[in-house]
């Protein structure tokens, strides 16, 4: 808040105590939380707490001097942030927030309520809790407490922090501008590189197409000596097929000769028989005529 809204206001301390009476959070997996109220350097925690996915209690008050301005129109805003934080690996990781303004509690005790807490990924995370406070000192601050010279001089030293961070900011630009050159540079040899990894590679791809034409060739070379070789194979198993053929049908005809010469002889032998039978019939019918004759 500015000094100049400041100006004609009561200044107001007030001890605010929030008590947490429970957390309702959803977690994936038990985890340690604690909840905690930071403004500026200032810093108030519970002590740490492990949530599943039932409300969990704490009962424990976060205590926080603050400085309240007061006009005659009424308090002017005081925010104060309350975070649920949870252990994730040793790292505090925020699982939800509730933001209040304090000077709605000034005249009046908040008893226990609910809250539902914002950017948390449970949608129906809640926090309960009551806040009280304890006035301490009250202060006006008048016209006469501010006079010009020390406002001068306040603004003579916000004009001097605005030019140190001018000189900040165009240091930071000449160090951009640095970096971008070199950005740019490295990008250059990048893109070179990246050519002269393509010639590379073309050249590597024509050799190794050559050294595969040459071994094509010569593939066709061993082909054809073997369809050749085959050939002659083929042609020497046919006239070894003629021969054998040949010797079979010479064969054949021998034995052909030799059965057909048995058949005669058989023939001749049979014929023989029959006549010598014939001969012998004749004889015995000549022995019976002879021996009919009368003496």
């Amino acid at each position: 808040m500015s000094i100049l809204k400041r100006i004609g206001t009561h200044q107001t301390i007030i001890v605010f105590s929030i008590h947490i009476h429970y957390v309702s959070l959803k977690l994936s997996k038990p985890t340690p939380v604690k909840v905690s109220w930071k403004r500026r350097n200032k810093i108030a925690e519970t002590s740490t707490i492990e949530i599943y996915d039932s409300p969990t209690d704490f009962s424990q008050t976060l205590t926080m001097l603050n400085t309240i301005y007061q006009k005659s129109s009424g308090f002017l805003p005081k925010e104060a942030e309350i975070k649920v934080l949870g252990d994730n690996l040793g790292t505090w990781k925020e699982l939800g927030r509730l933001v209040l303004n304090l000077s709605d509690y000034i005249d009046k005790a908040s008893k226990e309520q609910i809250y539902h807490l914002k950017k948390s990924l449970d949608k129906d995370a809640v926090i309960c809790l009551s806040i009280s406070t304890d006035l301490v000192k009250q202060k006006e601050l008048n016209h006469d407490e501010y006079d010009i010279d020390q406002l001068v001089k306040q603004l003579n030293d916000a004009k001097n922090k605005l030019s140190s961070l001018n000189n900040d900011f165009e240091e930071v630009l000449s160090q951009k501008e640095a970096i971008k050159s070199e950005l740019i540079t490295t990008q250059q040899e990048l893109h070179a590189l990246k050519t002269l990894e393509s010639v590379c590679e073309n050249s590597a791809l024509i050799a190794e197409n050559n050294i595969l034409k040459s071994l094509i060739e010569n593939l066709k070379q061993e082909l054809d000596f073997i369809k050749e070789t085959n050939e002659n194979l083929e042609k020497g198993m046919k006239i070894q097929e003629e021969i054998l053929d040949q010797n079979a049908n010479k064969k054949a005809c021998k034995e052909n000769n030799k059965t057909k010469k048995s058949c005669q002889e058989n023939i001749d032998e049979d014929e023989i028989e029959d006549q010598a039978s014939k001969l012998g019939n004749r004889l015995n019918d000549i022995i019976k005529k002879y021996k009919a004759i009368p003496n």
